[in-house]
């Protein structure tokens, strides 16, 4: 473990102190004297030591000018070019033990200042996120620097706390979502007079939200009054946005192209966030998707946005997690999982590799079992004992499937045996046995379809195994639902046509996979089973 040198003498410290001696006003205009001040990761600057008093963590530094109008007190601009980055923390040491001191954190996003060359960025909120403790406490949770300000913009954050019984003050970076934890400067500031139990007023804080500010009651919890699992789920969290996934399949996509599609999906974030008020243990990371291909040439471009459900957990009073032991923080992704697609159908299961005589895919129709909000609820098939539950809006309001006879699909196997015959025929390392095999199935699928009455062969076909061939004794080609089996469906083309704009929403697929059934997973859905807003997203079609 990478440690700095750490001052440790009185002498040392007051070394520190000699380039701090300027009088600093906090939120309340009383005059503050400085006891430390350190430029992280960077080197001395003005009243501002060289970085110091630190613990892990990289260093990172730019040449980004960063505006600091609005900052009181603010320090030189150049603090704001370096950052220390990563799980990290500073030791105060040498303070007056139980003496109340504010302590100045200073931010300034400048690594996700830009768009990089040639690539169309989405808004930046969401990328870093993370959690500052002092003294084990935490003071700042879901830390966004962006979600307050804008890039190359300073923010500081100013909090009154009481040194330890060892004259200490730790502050400690521990990251959260998308990238890492960062700080650009801190400053100890002790007020004129102030002694061991006094109190400076530091700046008000409100509940925790998506600019950072101090959570509900979680800074309570610490290795003296632990917090337990129902603390961990009645904790509030929040609806983040996280990371975007931009690997469109389709370069020719303009700047003006992807901006629209960013408009429909910020629209469509609301929308899922609404249907989900309740919050109480669980926390959510969404983020847009732009990949894959139209169904259809020259159709509208697919594109979606995907919600993923954390829950909170109480870290337990061990000897690790020093930091943040005896703490609310948010545990590992629950399996629950929220999405909206627009120009695509989602929970499709292929049925084998059927394709009908055309070369469209044939899929395994979902199940039917009640509605949501008036629209059919399917549920698509899953052999790992999750369970996926789907809504779909169409303008028309009508299923974009289109049944499958049996007779269609007996023609499609019956094509792809013709063309493994021809392929085996044409390899000269075939051998007669795989060639003969390959007829067999060729001539059964074909005895079996003139077999049929035209009645038999106009019934849309239901299966249960797609590798099943005539004349097997232990599989049928063939079953009803009762028996286990799905129907068969294609995608119908209309619901998929080329529109005015190839971001035109033409159809919208909602599916929610839920995972192990705690409590909290439970009401994350069964709250958008209930409360879909279904008409809010029709509104969002293009007709």
């Amino acid at each position: 473990m990478k440690r700095s040198v750490v001052v440790t003498s009185f002498f040392q410290a007051a070394l520190c102190i000699v380039f701090a001696t300027a009088a600093v006003n906090n939120s309340f205009g009383q005059e503050l004297k400085p006891v430390y001040q350190i430029n992280c990761g960077g080197p001395a600057v003005g009243s501002f030591a060289a970085d110091a008093y630190f613990e892990d963590g990289k260093t990172y530094g730019t040449n980004t000018r960063v505006d600091v109008s609005g900052v009181p007190n603010a320090p030189p601009v150049q603090v704001y070019n370096t950052q220390r980055y990563g799980a990290s923390s500073y030791t105060f040491p040498n303070l007056s033990p139980g003496a109340a001191y504010v302590v100045r954190l200073h931010f300034a996003e400048t690594y996700f200042a830009d768009p990089r060359p040639g690539r169309v960025e989405s808004p930046a909120v969401g990328k870093r996120v993370f959690i500052v403790l002092i003294n084990h406490k935490v003071v700042l949770e879901h830390f966004d620097i962006l979600a307050i300000a804008s890039p190359n913009h300073a923010v500081v954050k100013e909090f009154t706390v009481s040194a330890d019984a060892n004259g200490k003050i730790k502050v400690n970076f521990q990251s959260n979502i998308g990238s890492e934890a960062m700080i650009n400067a801190i400053e100890i500031l002790q007020g004129p007079g102030s002694s061991a139990g006094t109190s400076i007023p530091a700046r008000p804080e409100t509940p925790a939200n998506a600019s950072g500010n101090t959570s509900n009651g979680k800074a309570t919890f610490n290795a003296q009054n632990p917090c337990d699992k129902d603390d961990a789920r009645q904790k509030i969290g929040l609806w983040n946005r996280g990371i975007d996934d931009l690997a469109t399949a389709d370069p020719t996509l303009s700047k003006d192209q992807i901006a629209s599609i960013h408009k429909k999906l910020d629209l469509a974030n609301a929308i899922l966030k609404r249907s989900m008020p309740d919050l109480a243990g669980v926390d959510v990371k969404a983020y847009h998707s732009v990949r894959g291909s139209p169904y259809v040439k020259n159709g509208p471009f697919p594109f979606g946005l995907t919600a993923a459900v954390f829950d909170y957990e109480c870290v337990p009073i061990t000897a690790a997690n020093e930091y943040i032991r005896g703490t609310i923080v948010i545990g590992s992704e629950t399996g629950t999982w929220l999405h909206v697609y627009f120009n695509s159908v989602a929970g499709l299961v292929p049925a084998g590799n059927a394709r009908l005589v055309n070369g469209a895919r044939i899929y395994l129709m979902p199940k039917v079992e009640g509605q949501v909000r008036g629209l059919p609820l399917l549920v698509p098939q899953r052999l790992d004992g999750w369970r996926d539950e789907e809504v779909i809006i169409t303008s028309n309001g009508e299923l974009p499937f289109k049944p499958v006879s049996r007779e269609a699909y007996l023609l499609g196997r019956q094509k792809a045996a013709q063309d493994e015959v021809d392929k085996l025929t044409r390899s000269a390392n075939s051998s007669p046995a795989s060639i003969a095999q390959r007829q067999n199935e060729l001539a059964s699928l074909t005895n079996y379809l003139n077999g049929l009455t035209e009645q038999e062969k106009q019934m849309q076909a239901v299966i249960k195994d797609p590798n099943a061939f005539p004349g097997n004794r232990w599989t049928k080609v063939f079953v009803t639902e009762a028996e286990g089996g799905y129907a068969l469906v294609t995608l119908s083309a209309r619901d998929f046509e080329p529109a005015s704009s190839r971001t035109a929403a033409k159809i919208i697929s909602v599916i929610w996979t839920a995972g192990p059934q705690e409590p909290t997973q439970q009401k994350a859905v069964r709250q958008i089973r209930d409360d879909l807003d279904v008409d809010a997203l029709r509104q969002l079609l293009d007709q």
